[in-house]
């Protein structure tokens, strides 16, 4: 997917990612593995956090540089959400089972 992604977009667009990717990864991480706990979570945040750029990178590149870091931590913690609510869901199928079984 990401093969597709970074054909489409200018040389430009790519060197955006490169360093929003070298400035942002550890501190993107840090934010992530804080918030769930769990190494693999953070990780995975971080990765859909990173596809989600190149995706709207168009509009990412819009934005003034100050916006920019703001902007990919929303996206970040947007992503977060999302594997917390993963975690809920499969958390209250798997009580489901065990309590109708009983």
């Amino acid at each position: 997917m990401i093969v597709v992604f970074l054909g489409v977009i200018s040389d430009d667009e790519k060197d955006l990612i490169n360093k929003i990717f070298s400035k942002m990864n550890v501190k993107m991480y840090n934010i992530s593995f804080n918030i769930l706990k769990n190494k693999y979570d953070a990780e995975e945040a971080v990765a859909q956090t990173f596809l989600k750029i190149i995706a709207n990178i168009e509009r990412i590149s819009v934005l003034p540089c100050p916006q920019i870091e703001p902007y990919c931590v929303i996206i970040l913690k947007n992503e977060t959400m999302n594997i917390i609510r993963r975690h809920k869901k499969s958390v209250c199928v798997e009580c489901r089972l065990y309590i109708s079984k009983q």
